[in-house]
């Protein structure tokens, strides 16, 4: 008899354990509690299909071999139908057999059934493929074992400009995250959530970046939590303040992660929505919005990160350029199951984004790009390439402000009050009425601006900028604002009595003339405070009544009105509480030991009646059935379990070879 799935599972070792939890992450959520039962789960026809749309090319045509070569087939058979060598064959075949997609008999090798039963049209094999493959020819004709090689890169015009490039573009990017916090007119939420285009547009040319650099931004911010709404407006979270205070290595480090880790494709915004098969792509429902569920797509994140590491992996062998129609090839080799349009759009926004956050340079990988996908020491990549900060600046008679290198925080607090007149480490500005203005109106008084320039600049204050900040800071003029919720009126008399009372300062009152006072108390709380102190409170005492929208849209996210941050939004297929989400998922090397223990210790696992089931449909095997029929009775038959799919089992008779369903609830196992 041949060797079923659990079999082989009893015969790997650790690291092939390793491998298969590695590469079918979905079989670590909620983990099976026994080999049997792993055995069972990675069988089912969702965990096979999730695994097939992992494989890359060779993988899949080997598997589409397999299906029309006769059982069993060994190496060099499928090497002959592939048209090459054994060797070659050999370690995609052991891929497939990790995966548990293969079964290794003695010297052959079978797909198991779901297997067979999922496979996609087999695109690539010759015509007539049963038949050639009978008379032992060739039925594969452009089998690549190996992903497609990426050119090689140019030499550098400047030793070292690549590695300033990264940094120039990952301080930009932090810089567009820092933006948020001095964001002029706040961009309104779309009743289907995200940004309008036309916002879109607005903000990234006002910081000077092109929209797809613009929104990629904009998402990692928003998957850390640093960018929510309030259902009416976008606007900084309270976080985005303590994110700022961290050094700008750390805040790329942290924005980075976010977006190498997120499901959307930022530079998906402004893109037709259900792009059609053909690339045209345009449908009534208009173009995706930035920071909307429609730039969330299924796989995605798996997809990057395996097309990165693979632009990695050829980067430690050789020099190389990441060019757009090479690294097309390379996602169409390694996603064979995904449709043209949408691979090379993916690919090409991939480049794109990884250029943004400094991970290529002129589509040659740098130093950053290996510490972020390790995910370890990418701050520390960072800073090897960043100049030291500077914490003086330079102040001109003509207005201008120069920092001599990468600004500290103080610093960079200084150059936020002039245009600015440059980009990069090194920055210029040049202070003007309305940017002056702009710093009044957040709330820097001109004294605290006066001694900040004189504290931080290497020359002399100019006596003309002493002048502007002191002229528009009359001009602007100064209020006090107060928080108030209630207005009491009455006689003069009986006001004067009021706050002369115990209890005038629990109401925070507030003189606004003779007859009227200000308190901070709700009106409910405002009468009965007036009652206590012997007064008879009349007027809108409704403490449900509800607020103004004026009063609703000042409590922002930064002040504790809720938001709703990306990682608790929930699409189909990824998010949600069950064996997809990531979340739920053991690390790889625990999944081991703890099947390894439950193995050892049968007793302390359980073994279900669906898990039960399962095993048995995997293995092909028979069951002894207890059947409860309507009167509470057991009818019991050795039957051969074919599927179980939404709480039915379909199986087949072992005495007369008839199907029949049942409910698995009435199902008792002998």
């Amino acid at each position: 008899m041949p060797p079923t799935l659990a079999d082989a599972l009893r015969s790997f070792t650790d690291d092939d354990l390793l491998e298969l939890f590695t590469s079918r992450g979905d079989l670590t959520a909620q983990l099976p509690q026994s080999l049997s039962q792993l055995a069972a789960r990675s069988s089912t026809k969702v965990s096979v299909r999730r695994a097939l749309d992992g494989l890359h090319r060779p993988a899949l045509q080997l598997l589409q071999t397999l299906a029309v070569l006769p059982p069993p087939v060994t190496l060099e058979a499928a090497a002959r139908a592939l048209g090459c060598a054994a060797g070659e064959v050999g370690p995609v075949m052991e891929g497939l057999r990790v995966r548990a997609l293969v079964i290794k008999g003695a010297d052959a090798f079978r797909p198991i059934r779901t297997v067979l039963e999922l496979l996609p049209e087999k695109s690539g094999l010759a015509p007539d493929v049963v038949q050639a493959a009978q008379r032992g020819q060739r039925i594969v004709a452009d089998f690549c074992p190996q992903p497609p090689p990426l050119p090689d890169a140019t030499a550098e015009r400047f030793p070292g400009g690549r590695a300033a490039q990264a940094a120039q573009h990952a301080l930009e990017m932090t810089s567009l995250v820092a933006g948020i916090a001095r964001w002029d007119g706040l961009p309104g939420v779309l009743r289907r959530g995200g940004v309008a285009q036309r916002d879109h547009r607005r903000f990234a040319a006002d910081a000077g970046a092109a929209p797809e650099v613009w929104s990629t931004a904009m998402h990692a911010a928003w998957s850390l939590g640093l960018l929510a709404h309030d259902g009416e407006d976008w606007q900084a979270t309270a976080e985005l303040a303590a994110h700022l205070e961290a050094d700008d290595a750390d805040q790329w480090a942290l924005l980075v992660d976010a977006w190498l880790s997120s499901s959307h494709i930022p530079s998906l915004a402004g893109e037709p929505v259900d792009p059609s098969p053909t690339g045209s792509g345009s449908r009534a429902g208009g173009p995706r919005a930035a920071l909307s569920d429609e730039t969330r797509r299924a796989g995605a994140r798996e997809r990057r990160r395996l097309l990165l590491q693979h632009i990695a992996a050829q980067a430690r062998e050789r020099d190389v350029r990441a060019s757009t129609d090479a690294v097309m090839h390379l996602a169409a080799w390694l996603f064979p199951l995904v449709p043209a349009p949408g691979v090379q759009q993916e690919a090409r926004f991939a480049l794109a984004e990884a250029e943004a956050w400094g991970l290529l340079a002129d589509g040659v990988p740098t130093a950053l790009l290996e510490s972020v996908l390790s995910g370890e020491r990418a701050a520390e990549a960072l800073r090897a390439l960043l100049p030291p900060q500077v914490d003086q600046v330079i102040l001109d008679s003509d207005m201008t402000i120069t920092v001599p290198g990468r600004p500290t925080a103080a610093v960079q607090r200084l150059l936020e009050w002039a245009e600015s007149d440059g980009r990069g480490p090194a920055a210029t500005g040049r202070f003007t009425p309305s940017s002056i203005a702009a710093a009044l109106r957040t709330g820097t008084s001109a004294d605290h601006m006066l001694h900040a320039l004189r504290d931080r600049a290497i020359t002399p204050v100019p006596q003309a900028l002493e002048f502007l900040i002191t002229d528009e800071a009359r001009k602007v003029g100064r209020i006090e604002v107060r928080s108030a919720q209630s207005v009491l009126t009455g006689e003069e008399a009986h006001l004067d009595r009021l706050f002369a009372s115990d209890e005038a300062s629990m109401l925070g009152l507030v003189r606004l003339a003779p007859t009227a006072a200000l308190a901070t108390v709700r009106p409910a709380l405002a009468a009965d405070l007036a009652r206590r102190a012997g007064m008879v409170a009349t007027g809108d005492t409704d403490a449900s009544a509800p607020h103004p929208r004026s009063a609703r849209r000042a409590s922002a996210p930064a002040a504790g009105r809720p938001a709703v941050p990306a990682a608790m939004l929930i699409s189909a297929g990824e998010g949600t509480q069950g064996p997809t989400d990531p979340s739920l998922r053991l690390e790889p090397a625990e999944a081991v030991r703890r099947i390894r223990a439950a193995e050892e210790n049968p007793s302390t696992s359980r073994h279900g009646v669906s898990d039960r089931i399962r095993a048995a449909i995997a293995e092909g095997g028979e069951l002894r059935l207890g059947i409860v029929d309507g009167r509470g009775g057991i009818v019991e038959k050795r039957a051969r379990p074919l599927s179980l799919n939404a709480g039915r089992l379909t199986a087949r008779d072992a005495a007369d070879g008839t199907e029949f369903t049942v409910l698995v609830h009435r199902v008792t196992l002998g």
